[in-house]
């Protein structure tokens, strides 16, 4: 994991799937599988199923994702916070 997330510890993270070196799946398995990082509520805020063609990630990883919610891109501001501060007041 970077160090900025051990040594800052974020109250949430927002993560896309499709990214240049490791996608999103296998980031969020690791940091559920990370002691001190397990509790932060993990967003994944993808387009992944309307590029599922365009990638070569397979549809199965989402199966067991480890994130606690997936926004879909488009998305509108309202609908973002209102989600994000949902998971910060757990």
């Amino acid at each position: 994991m970077p160090l900025a997330l051990t040594e800052e510890k974020p109250d949430l993270i927002l993560l896309d799937i499709i990214m240049p070196v490791k996608d999103g799946f296998i980031a969020a398995e690791q940091l559920k599988k990370d002691p001190q990082l397990s509790k932060i509520p993990v967003l994944m805020l993808t387009s992944f199923s309307q590029r599922i063609g365009e990638t070569s990630i397979p549809v199965s990883r989402g199966l067991k994702l480890e994130a606690e919610d997936y926004i879909e891109k488009p998305v509108s501001p309202e609908e973002l916070l209102s989600r994000v501060q949902r998971y910060l007041k757990r």
